[in-house]
């Protein structure tokens, strides 16, 4: 990978995600809440101030101990054997020429030149040369060296340096479960339970040595203290724990990122429509349904259960005497459940009941006309089964079906299309 890529990657538009969450509501509401605790934990200065609050390599950025000036180092790094190495390295098996090199130069100067988009990330394979001069105020123990995390890290917004809210902090979190940097809740609670920065941050001490003390104090005529998160750290893990549970495993590593960051309502679509024919008395009828919908709402264990009524206008044609028009009313019922994979969303559709009124014109050999009203259940027949079926988890997905039956001399095909939406507002 080009070292350069850190850099520029943060700022890359992605295309919106139509992967369905299939958290229930409940699991959602917990999860949100858990992270609600968490990002308030995040936006304190001790862990806001080292993830972009605070940028010690610009002017104005708010570091007490000043701009801290990289670009010297940086430049004569870049040029040494030991940075080309270093570029060999990074790109595996894969052939490097010095044009490779060159452009990861490149990729550092225009850092250095633009310091408010991405001076954090030059040399990430380096970053205890990059942050050398660090360490001349920040070197307490268990740290081995001081950094700054790399701007895709940042709980602050780049520029204005405002933090970020829970949602874009809930979603940077999932982004490093998906990547796999957190491949375990385990491994993500272990982070934030003995990563040596987060310590530090628990302390309140800055990680400032004597000389960082002095500076502080001379700097802002203060007399230096700890000066912690007011939220326990016990208490960061516990709701930490509790964010992990409501996601669980199956979305632990999956798209979207926004799973268990915010409320996702969905909703499925039907329609359908059915032609019968019968040779032996000249019938036929043509039936065509408009669309049904009903919420889209998951259980514990991503299953679900719906039901839509649906509406269908029938044609009937029968021994070239009869004709009708008929309302027909059914009831799809649906259940299934998104798999273990979290990317195929499994489904038994059948119908429920049905029903139809209408009234039928039948004109005899001799012309006269009789009018016969219908009103009557439908029981579902077997000819009516719709087949099981999965289709791609997300949203705008659709799925058609075709089903043919025949019994004796009847034969009838029937086609639905099933589609998952994104809903605008809680389904009720």
């Amino acid at each position: 990978m080009d070292p350069g890529s850190d850099i520029i990657a943060p700022f890359q538009q992605s295309k919106p995600d139509k992967t369905i969450c299939a958290l229930s509501e409940k699991q959602e509401q917990e999860a949100i809440e858990a992270f609600h605790h968490l990002a308030t934990v995040f936006r304190e200065p001790r862990c806001l101030n080292c993830h972009g609050s605070v940028n010690p390599f610009v002017e104005g950025g708010g570091h007490v101990g000043g701009v801290i000036n990289i670009n010297e180092t940086l430049q004569q790094y870049s040029r040494s054997q030991s940075f080309a190495n270093a570029v060999r390295e990074s790109r595996g098996g894969m052939s490097t020429t010095d044009q490779d090199v060159q452009q990861a130069r490149d990729a550092i100067e225009h850092a250095v030149s633009h310091p408010d988009t991405g001076d954090a990330d030059i040399g990430s394979s380096n970053r205890d040369l990059v942050f050398l001069s660090c360490q001349q105020c920040h070197s307490v123990p268990p740290l081995p060296r001081w950094r700054v995390p790399m701007v895709k890290n940042w709980f602050a917004h780049i520029g204005s340096r405002q933090p970020k809210g829970d949602e874009q902090l809930c979603e940077l979190m999932r982004a490093h479960t998906i990547t796999g940097d957190f491949a375990t809740p385990a491994d993500f609670l272990n982070h934030l339970d003995h990563e040596d920065f987060v310590m530090i941050g628990f302390k309140g001490n800055r990680g400032l040595n004597d000389n960082g003390i002095l500076t502080y104090e001379d700097v802002t005529k203060k007399t230096f203290r700890l000066e912690p998160p007011s939220m326990p750290h016990g208490e960061m893990m516990k709701w930490a724990k509790a964010w992990a549970e409501a996601i669980g495993d199956r979305y632990w590593n999956k798209r979207p990122k926004d799973c268990g960051c915010k409320p996702h309502r969905y909703g499925m679509r039907a329609q359908w429509n059915n032609i019968y024919r019968d040779p032996e008395i000249s019938a036929f009828l043509n039936t065509k349904a408009t669309p049904g919908h009903a919420p889209l709402v998951f259980n514990d264990d991503a299953s679900f259960k719906l039901q839509m009524d649906m509406v269908a206008q029938e044609q009937a044609f029968v021994a070239g005497e009869c004709r009708g028009n008929l309302t027909l009313k059914h009831a799809l019922s649906i259940e299934g459940n998104v798999d273990e994979s979290a990317e195929r969303l499994r489904a038994k559709p059948r119908w429920a009941w049905a029903s139809a009124e209408g009234i039928m014109v039948c004109t005899d050999r001799r012309g006269r006309t009789t009018y016969k009203q219908i009103k009557m259940p439908m029981d579902p027949t077997p000819s009516s089964r719709i087949p099981e079926f999965d289709m791609a988890a997300q949203t705008d997905e659709t799925k058609e079906l075709k089903v043919e039956w025949n019994q004796g001399s009847q034969h009838g095909e029937t086609f639905i299309k099933f589609e998952l939406m994104q809903e605008t507002e809680q389904a009720k």
